[in-house]
């Protein structure tokens, strides 16, 4: 991506800062809902399975697969990452969960470039490493510095973290195939049976109120552009450009949280959170 033209860089880069502000409401709604976490994840994916069906009854969008191991792999990896995402939302502060979930930006760089060939340079080295380390202050900055203390949502954002490293790199390898929109139906598809596994067989379905009902297609509808916007820049940007913008969505959600839940935001999270932001600044100017 290193010779695309610099228009082509703009219109990665709007598509990214579309889908940070359809991630941030999905964000908020999230943490604002009780329904189970994921329960939320079914009706996310459930909305985007259908809007991508709609558009192909409608014929803007073409049902063509060529690599379909490719397109299964990315589509479990990124179910696996939600799921873990909206357990974190549901079990520590927004704030946090979001955070730990942008660490893919230094797990993203070293997938990329162990299995796309794409450069890392010994330049990035530090970044990942900051990154890590600012994952590690927020990860301590509520326990007193005691991994005894560390909430269940904690360890799932971590995990979210890694799984969504491996995720956008599937993302990459796949735009060289196939389009967005089956790159995108396979990973809503994946997280709509992961969800529905979770939560109809084991009982655990809680039937939404007419108000939560509202809030869940809400979630499905920004998810779901955010998503397609997401997946559509990671055509246009390597993993660490795109994930340098998509990482804006961490410290506006982190604020929309302080301001609408009174989320703390403590100076050792302040830290671990610049550190981060700091790690995916460099790793995307590092990345032209």
């Amino acid at each position: 991506m290193a010779d695309a033209p610099p228009r082509t860089h703009l219109f990665g880069s709007l598509l990214m800062a579309a889908s940070v502000c359809m991630f941030v409401v999905m964000n908020v709604l999230t943490k604002y809902s009780s329904i189970p976490a994921a329960e939320k994840v079914f009706f996310r994916m459930a909305v985007g399975v259908a809007t991508v069906f709609s558009f192909v009854r409608l014929g803007y969008v073409k049902m063509e697969f060529n690599n379909i191991r490719l397109l299964i792999l990315r589509g479990a990896l990124g179910a696996i990452a939600v799921m873990f995402y909206f357990h974190s939302i549901d079990h520590t502060t927004l704030g946090r969960a979001v955070f730990f979930q942008f660490t893919y930006l230094a797990w993203g760089a070293m997938f990329s470039w162990f299995f796309l060939g794409e450069p890392l340079g010994w330049r990035r080295v530090p970044a990942i490493l900051l990154t890590f380390a600012g994952g590690y202050l927020i990860l301590l900055s509520d326990t007193g510095f005691s991994l005894s203390s560390v909430k269940s949502g904690d360890i799932t954002g971590i995990i979210c973290g890694l799984f969504s490293g491996a995720a956008v790199t599937a993302i990459r390898a796949s735009h060289r195939q196939d389009s967005t929109w089956m790159i995108f139906l396979f990973f809503a598809s994946s997280g709509a049976i992961a969800g529905a596994l979770t939560t109809f067989p084991s009982g655990g379905f809680v039937e939404p109120v007419r108000w939560e009902w509202f809030v869940l297609f809400a979630i499905g509808a920004t998810g779901t552009v955010g998503q397609l916007f997401f997946t559509a820049g990671y055509r246009y940007l390597d993993v660490a450009a795109a994930g340098a913008i998509a990482m804006l969505q961490a410290p506006v959600s982190a604020v929309a949280a302080f301001l609408l839940f009174r989320e703390p935001l403590s100076s050792c999270f302040a830290c671990g959170a610049l550190c981060v932001l700091a790690g995916g600044a460099h790793l995307a100017w590092t990345s032209r």
